[in-house]
């Protein structure tokens, strides 16, 4: 017999309080960011006692919740195949009891190229080279693995501090594509 939960009723994922336990596991510690398809938190670990970026499934806009959920398992899909250095790594996903469907990735310090680009319109040629190298090899890899990104922008490259300095991040594989005959006959377009 299950016991029950003390906790509040899930109902906007954007309005979590810190400290909410998600799926028994993760406690949620404050909002750090919110997307279309999902609201990201950062979160402990209870076991492990690690920090995490949790992602909580949000349906917005015009795609209905089902094709929304569909991306949204998607970007867990294709970044758990993904293991590259400047991949946001995936540490788990699942749906927790209250139909809460979440990613739980590495926590990441620092701010997105779209930030930076805001501060600093004009990068010199030294800085835009630092960063396109690394998107260049990790889209390499994805490649290789039968993942094609499809939404590249500067919302969705991170300049993460690193203990031992700037590691360039590429988040968001909600819309990436899986190739090959064995997965794209079952998955609808994800893009017009």
């Amino acid at each position: 017999k299950e016991k029950p939960s003390n906790q509040p009723v899930y109902t906007n994922p954007a309005e979590l309080p810190s400290g909410f336990l998600v799926d028994g596991k993760y406690r949620l510690d404050g909002r750090i960011g919110l997307g279309g398809f999902g609201v990201v938190y950062k979160a402990t670990h209870i076991q492990l006692q690690r920090q995490v970026a949790l992602k909580i499934f949000r349906s917005l806009g015009n795609l209905s919740s089902e094709e929304a959920l569909k991306r949204f398992r998607q970007e867990g899909t294709s970044a758990s195949r993904l293991n590259h250095p400047n991949a946001v790594a995936m540490l788990d996903s699942g749906i927790a009891p209250g139909g809460i469907p979440y990613l739980a990735m590495e926590l990441l310090v620092g701010r997105t190229l779209a930030d930076e680009l805001r501060d600093k319109p004009i990068l010199p040629l030294s800085r835009c080279i630092q960063i396109i190298l690394p998107i260049c090899d990790v889209l390499v890899e994805a490649h290789a693995a039968a993942i094609v990104h499809r939404d590249i922008k500067p919302e969705n490259v991170f300049l993460h501090r690193a203990r031992f300095g700037e590691v360039i991040k590429v988040l968001d594989f909600g819309i990436a594509k899986l190739i090959g005959a064995d997965v794209d006959t079952e998955r609808p377009a994800m893009t017009g």
